[in-house]
């Protein structure tokens, strides 16, 4: 079975509680993630930077010492061993001259931080950009340092060369320090999350969980109450209004099915009744064979009444299981019918007439059906001296219109929306005493609605009734 309009077969399974809390809970993992790492970010940004600087100035120090005092070169002896021996290893200094021969180092450099370990030089010009970064190596003894090298080209013309490293362990010691403690942060986060998510989920569920509750407590005898009559949250409102539009339909068929159950066994009652009644009538006392026989013609009449009313009825049932189209010509489609009720109707004093042609697509068993019903009903309703009309005409956009006019009984305003519906018969078909299940027009009302097709009907008391049945274009070409 498939429903109207669903062209995509999506299914959804699982908890929604759970989507949600999962979903909420991804969200939150990298808005984390990402303030976390930003944060991160800084202080690693940070601390580089205060290395750099730290270093270049040194570097850039000892340059200009160089530069302008070489010739006093036990002072920068005595700079480089004082500031190497208040650092100890964390600031190393080696000083080279043209010859790559060591003129300066600090203690312990040769051995942590060779000359082969030392990058290439730099610019003095560089030297003084503080956002230059350094470069990272790691010492002899596993230690990481930053690294930078500067040449001078002193005053008195000769040139060295200054390598300078800073022991950035600590700092990376910090850093592990805060990774570690941000994760630890993390975890605690994404704990009091989830718990916060489902709490959250929860309450924002509540009110699908009291419209479930509500369409449980729903019998067959409370569809006249509706759900829309409740406050419901904004995302809620089309759900509400389309289970009200739902309760409404199935309210109206319940009401249908009652009385569609109570025409039911009232038009299956009644003959019963008769070919029982008359049974026990016939069995009361010793009948003639002629009496037997009559009781016998009544009972054929009647249990042909109730076959009829039965094909009908599986006909309504099975109605949806159709079909065969094809292009049909109107003028060969009427002609059989019009042949078949010709001696009717001129029994009965009245006259047919078909004017039109044209072409439609329709299923050719269910036209002759529709089309007997509708002229069974005009005929059966037309005293005599009346008639009987079929006029059929095709539209500029090719669909095929067909009207059929009596100038019988007509039927009054308040029956004429009621007439379709199954076992329906107006007060005038029964005072006429004219045979009837009154289930023709809603047979004629289905066969309509399989060929998408349209049906209206115009009446009017003592004047007559015309009933216009419209077969949509034909989607074959003909």
């Amino acid at each position: 079975m498939s429903l109207a309009g669903n062209t995509n077969n999506v299914t959804y399974t699982g908890s929604i509680r759970k989507r949600l809390t999962l979903l909420y809970l991804g969200s939150t993992l990298i808005l984390l993630i990402c303030v976390l790492g930003f944060l991160m970010r800084t202080i690693i940004a940070d601390l580089e930077f205060e290395n750099c600087d730290f270093l270049h100035e040194r570097l850039y120090s000892l340059h200009h010492m160089l530069a302008k005092h070489d010739a006093q070169f036990e002072s920068i002896e005595l700079l480089v061993e004082s500031t190497a021996t208040a650092h100890h290893t964390r600031y190393l200094v080696r000083i080279l001259d043209e010859k790559s021969n060591i003129m300066l180092e600090s203690d312990e450099m040769d051995q942590i931080l060779p000359v082969s370990l030392m990058p290439g030089t730099r610019s003095p010009e560089l030297a003084k950009n503080r956002k230059t970064k350094g470069d990272r190596i790691r010492g002899n003894d596993g230690t990481p340092y930053l690294v930078s090298s500067l040449t001078v080209n002193a005053d008195s013309g000769r040139k060295y060369l200054i390598q300078a490293g800073l022991d950035i362990s600590d700092e990376q010691a910090m850093l592990r320090k805060y990774q570690r403690n941000m994760l630890i942060t993390l975890i605690i986060c994404m704990a009091i999350a989830t718990q916060l998510n489902m709490q959250l989920v929860k309450a924002g569920l509540r009110p699908l969980n009291e419209l479930a509750a509500r369409l449980q407590e729903l019998t067959a005898k409370d569809l006249h109450h509706r759900i829309g009559s409740q406050a419901w949250p904004k995302e809620l409102s089309r759900l509400t209004t389309a289970l009200d539009g739902m309760l409404e339909r199935l309210e109206k068929s319940f009401k249908r099915l009652k009385e569609f159950s109570a025409n039911l066994a009232h038009e299956l009652r009644t003959p019963l009744n008769i070919v029982r009644g008359e049974a026990e009538v016939c069995l009361a006392s010793t009948r003639t064979p002629l009496e037997y026989q009559d009781v016998l013609h009544s009972a054929v009449e009647e249990y042909a009444r109730l076959t009829h009313t039965i094909d009908d009825m599986l006909f309504l049932a099975n109605s949806e299981q159709l079909k065969h189209l094809e292009i049909l010509d109107v003028t060969s489609e009427m002609a059989p019918i019009i042949d078949f009720f010709t001696p009717f109707a001129n029994e009965q004093k009245v006259s047919m007439q078909l004017h039109g042609e044209g072409h439609f697509e329709a299923d050719r068993h269910l036209f002759q059906r529709l089309m007997m019903n509708l002229i069974s009903n005009a005929l059966k309703y037309t005293p005599p001296g009346g008639s009987v009309t079929i006029t059929a005409h095709v539209d500029e956009q090719q669909a095929m219109t067909i009207a059929i006019c009596d100038t019988g009984i007509g039927i009054s305003p308040e029956d004429q929306a009621l007439v379709f519906d199954r076992f329906y018969r107006t007060s005038q078909a029964r005072q006429h005493n004219q045979p009837g299940s009154g289930l023709g027009l809603a047979i004629v009302s289905s066969i309509m609605e399989l060929h998408n097709g349209t049906i209206t009907l115009s009446s009017e008391l003592g004047s007559g009734t015309t009933v216009t049945i419209t077969f949509p274009p034909p989607k074959n070409t003909f």
